[in-house]
């Protein structure tokens, strides 16, 4: 129940922020459960392991905006244990997920 707790958390301190910024222009991702999507957050895990030698692993992204070819998307992954990032991905063609560019990877800022 704590772990559910905390993860509505973070999507609901994400879902405001996404709501609250001037940059009017990124759209919420309408189905989040597309597979299109789930594929393009974890080429960006992927990509980030490449990048920084990391070994996590994608479960998966659970909410995220999008401007044209863009997309930032909050990922749940993990290594030892469950982290929460912030990705922001390019990609123009969505049939081809797994050719994600990845422009951020951060780590989440939780408000306790």
């Amino acid at each position: 129940m704590r772990t559910s707790g905390f993860l509505l958390l973070i999507t609901m301190v994400y879902a405001i922020s996404m709501f609250t910024t001037s940059d009017d222009v990124w759209k919420p991702i309408t189905n989040i459960n597309d597979t299109s999507i789930q594929e393009l957050g974890q080429c960006a895990v992927l990509e980030n392991d490449r990048q920084t030698g990391d070994h996590s692993m994608f479960i998966r992204v659970v909410t995220g905006t999008e401007q044209g070819d863009k997309y930032e998307l909050l990922i749940f992954a993990r290594e030892l244990e469950p982290k929460c990032f912030i990705a922001v991905v390019s990609n123009s063609n969505l049939d081809e997920p797994e050719n994600c560019k990845l422009i951020s990877f951060k780590p989440c800022k939780i408000v306790e």
